[in-house]
């Protein structure tokens, strides 16, 4: 198992898995994306009848054989859903439990109710707290969240470097900001350094800018073709 807080290796994270492989965000695409070399996973969580579902958009028709709103199926239904390749819609839980110790594992609150959720849920399974990292653009659900698991790590996601994105920081006392390839700048890798912060940048897929960024000392970074960057972490 990796230690990712203290590691002095330069992660490369496997975006919704290997999307460009295998359906994004099913447990085909992330055990295909460790498999290939990825230090962890990102995935996407939204909020169903208590139970947290692996889904990345409100609506399940880019991603599935299904259309309408993920908050308006009953979990049943959702679960009937073929997320590709006959692929179902995984819960949490389930991706943890074949992930189990090995990796980091990114989660996105990307819906309502879910940072509470979440925190409850890792309440009851401590042994994936120092595994995962909760990261969302939707500051009021990590606020949620790091008021119940002070002692998770938290991650605050922002498409550019700017005051709302850095009092976020302070305010979560997050181990790092997550941050667009085109808004991480070397001003912002320095200041965030400067306030004992990591930088990850996502979605980057060519090989040349992932090697730019980590010469840049920036913690990670978030692929969608793990398959072709994963060997930046040995070089």
């Amino acid at each position: 198992m990796i230690d990712w807080v203290n590691t002095d290796q330069f992660l490369v994270i496997g975006h919704r898995g290997v999307p460009s492989l295998k359906p994004e965000n099913t447990l085909a695409s992330f055990e295909l994306a460790l498999e290939l070399g990825a230090a962890g996973i990102e995935l996407d969580v939204h909020r169903v009848e208590d139970e947290l579902v692996v889904i990345h958009d409100d609506l399940v028709d880019r991603t599935t054989n299904g259309r309408g709103p993920v908050d308006q199926f009953t979990l049943r239904d959702l679960r009937e859903l073929d997320a590709g390749e006959g692929e179902k819609i995984p819960l949490l839980a389930e991706v943890l439990s074949v992930v189990q110790d090995r990796h980091l594992v990114n989660i996105e609150l990307k819906g309502d109710r879910t940072g509470e959720r979440l925190a409850e849920f890792l309440k009851v399974n401590r042994k994936y707290q120092s595994r995962v990292l909760v990261s969302s653009f939707k500051y009021d659900e990590l606020y949620k969240f790091t008021a119940q698991c002070p002692d998770v790590e938290v991650a605050v996601l922002s498409s550019k470097f700017d005051r709302r994105s850095i009092r976020a920081v302070k305010n979560v006392h997050a181990f790092s900001m997550n941050l667009s390839d085109r808004g991480v700048k070397p001003v912002a890798i320095a200041t965030l350094h400067e306030m004992n912060v990591r930088v990850m940048v996502y979605t980057v897929n060519n090989f040349s800018r992932a090697s730019e960024l980590r010469d840049l000392n920036v913690f990670g970074l978030f692929t969608d073709v793990i398959q072709d960057l994963s060997g930046l972490q040995s070089l």
